[in-house]
């Protein structure tokens, strides 16, 4: 009689315990499902940014948006070097205040910025050089005419030269007046501030698209991101398709990137050198675990030829790359496809 007690009192216990069980699960479900996506479009840094996160309170969610227009246009006003703002040393400043101290005090975002810049500078073997400003605004001004190009003897006249951006301590720089520019990793800087932020505030599922490239956050729902990469032959044609999570995408040299004369593209990006861009390949897409990061890399190999490029970036860790070199000449490094997706 005991034992069949007990059996029953099992069997109860049983089938509280899959009741239990099931009504976690099935609470967890509901709670996630009731996460909506909150969009905003936002231009700044000469680019559109849209922006996606994933939450369940309308009101948190649009005043963290509201934050993150705050960083981007904060990073904006620092890194801009055609404008200047009351009570802000930005980039204008550096090149056009009328100091006469042998050093001034800047933005301590904007040194920490210039300070990656010079480490990169080293890092990628002298081909990234954020002192190309001048030679930038040169070609700037063809491009406006769409008439022809800068000649070489021209390009070499401008002040270019990085050794002039002298850092000292306490947010100081000497005033050289050097035209610097950041074009080529300031949008993936701010974003990853952006991120940093996100974090901090326990959004972990976002999507964050700005001027090539792409950065998304952890999984909502089950699946990780799928991500397109463009076509460099054809404007908002997709190429390529990559499935990651937690991950930044950089891809430089799209479609609009280039300037045309004469039946040949010209890029936006200038080799230190020559101060006229490469013409070896279409395309470079990388892939690494943030967006400064992956900025940086795909300018850098971008300027360097191909060869080089896959040289310099087998010495470096968690992060895949291709090159576009044409219509019927792609190349990856060796682990890039375990992100295709097909």
């Amino acid at each position: 009689m005991h034992q069949k007690i007990n059996i029953i009192i099992w069997k109860i216990f049983f089938l509280l315990m899959v009741f239990f069980l099931f009504y976690i699960v099935f609470t967890e479900v509901r709670v996630k499902n009731t996460s909506k996506e909150y969009q905003r479009k936002m231009f700044y840094m000469d680019y559109p940014i849209y922006i996606k996160l994933y939450g369940k309170d309308s009101d948190q969610i649009e005043k963290k948006l509201d934050e993150v227009e705050n960083i981007y246009h904060y990073y904006h006003k620092i890194t801009n070097r055609k404008e200047e703002y009351k009570n802000i040393h930005n980039l204008y400043y550096i090149k056009n205040n009328s100091s006469k101290e042998k050093d001034i005090t800047i933005d301590k975002n904007l040194y920490d910025m210039l300070k990656l810049g010079l480490t990169w500078y080293e890092k990628s073997n002298h081909f990234l050089n954020i002192a190309l400003g001048n030679a930038n605004d040169r070609w700037s001004e063809y491009r406006e005419k769409g008439t022809s190009i800068p000649t070489k003897e021209e390009l070499q006249k401008e002040n270019n030269d990085i050794k002039k951006i002298i850092l000292k301590e306490n947010n100081k720089i000497e005033n050289n007046h050097v035209n610097i520019d950041l074009n080529f990793y300031r949008k993936g800087y701010a974003t990853n501030k952006v991120v940093e932020y996100l974090k901090k505030q326990g959004i972990t599922s976002y999507v964050i698209d700005i001027g090539g490239t792409i950065v998304v956050g952890d999984y909502y729902h089950k699946n990780k991101y799928i991500v397109g990469i463009e076509d460099p032959f054809q404007s908002l044609e997709i190429s390529t398709k990559v499935k990651v999570v937690k991950k930044a995408i950089s891809t430089v040299g799209k479609e609009e990137d280039f300037y045309e004369y004469k039946a040949k593209k010209y890029h936006f990006l200038l080799l230190p050198d020559t101060l006229f861009p490469p013409s070896d390949k279409e395309s470079v897409t990388v892939i690494a675990n943030d967006s400064v990061t992956s900025d940086l890399v795909a300018t850098t190999l971008f300027l360097m030829d191909t060869k080089q490029g896959k040289q310099w970036i087998s010495k470096q860790t968690d992060i895949e790359a291709m090159w576009y070199l044409d219509k019927n000449h792609i190349e990856k490094t060796e682990n890039f496809e375990n992100y295709s997706f097909s």
